[in-house]
């Protein structure tokens, strides 16, 4: 079986660990940059470069509880890519992962099944530039007893430059 609310948390640039996207500056060379990572239990990595010596956006800052998990994953940076003007974005960044909270005496996770609250990847635009990653959601499992062999998994992903 399956319970998922992967994607399902914050949009693009969006939440309180968002990644950040290139900013405009004058610059007359040419430049292809990724998003930067969302963060949430932990910091968003930088975005990436090819052929820019420019400053990089930088990931997304951690937040949440790790004792109390209830928050929603943040989005990933939007990429961009410049070639004469800065106006025209690509490479969505990645969607952040839901929430999921179970309350039982007993909870099994069955081999085979998942439980997940991941982030999306972001997009790539050509072969040039890509979005960052979402960053992953909150599981909260409130039991007494927990038994089973499946996977219980809240990822952030990495952004995505080809």
């Amino acid at each position: 079986g399956l319970v998922s609310t992967s994607g399902q948390g914050y949009a693009e640039s969006s939440g309180d660990g968002k990644g950040s996207r290139p900013e405009y500056s004058s610059y007359s060379s040419s430049f292809r940059v990724s998003g930067s990572g969302a963060g949430h239990g932990g910091n968003g990595a930088n975005g990436c470069y090819r052929y820019s010596s420019w400053q990089l956006p930088t990931g997304g800052g951690s937040y949440g509880s790790s004792s109390d998990p209830r928050t929603f994953g943040s989005g990933g940076g939007r990429g961009c890519y410049y070639y004469g003007s800065c106006t025209s974005q690509y490479g969505a960044g990645g969607r952040g992962g839901g929430r999921i909270y179970m309350n039982a005496s007993t909870i099994e996770i069955a081999s085979g099944a998942t439980v997940s609250a991941d982030g999306t990847q972001g997009a790539t635009y050509s072969s040039y530039v890509g979005g960052g990653g979402g960053s992953g959601g909150s599981i909260l499992m409130e039991t007494c007893n927990m038994s089973g062999g499946g996977i219980v998994r809240a990822s952030g992903v990495a952004s995505r430059l080809p």
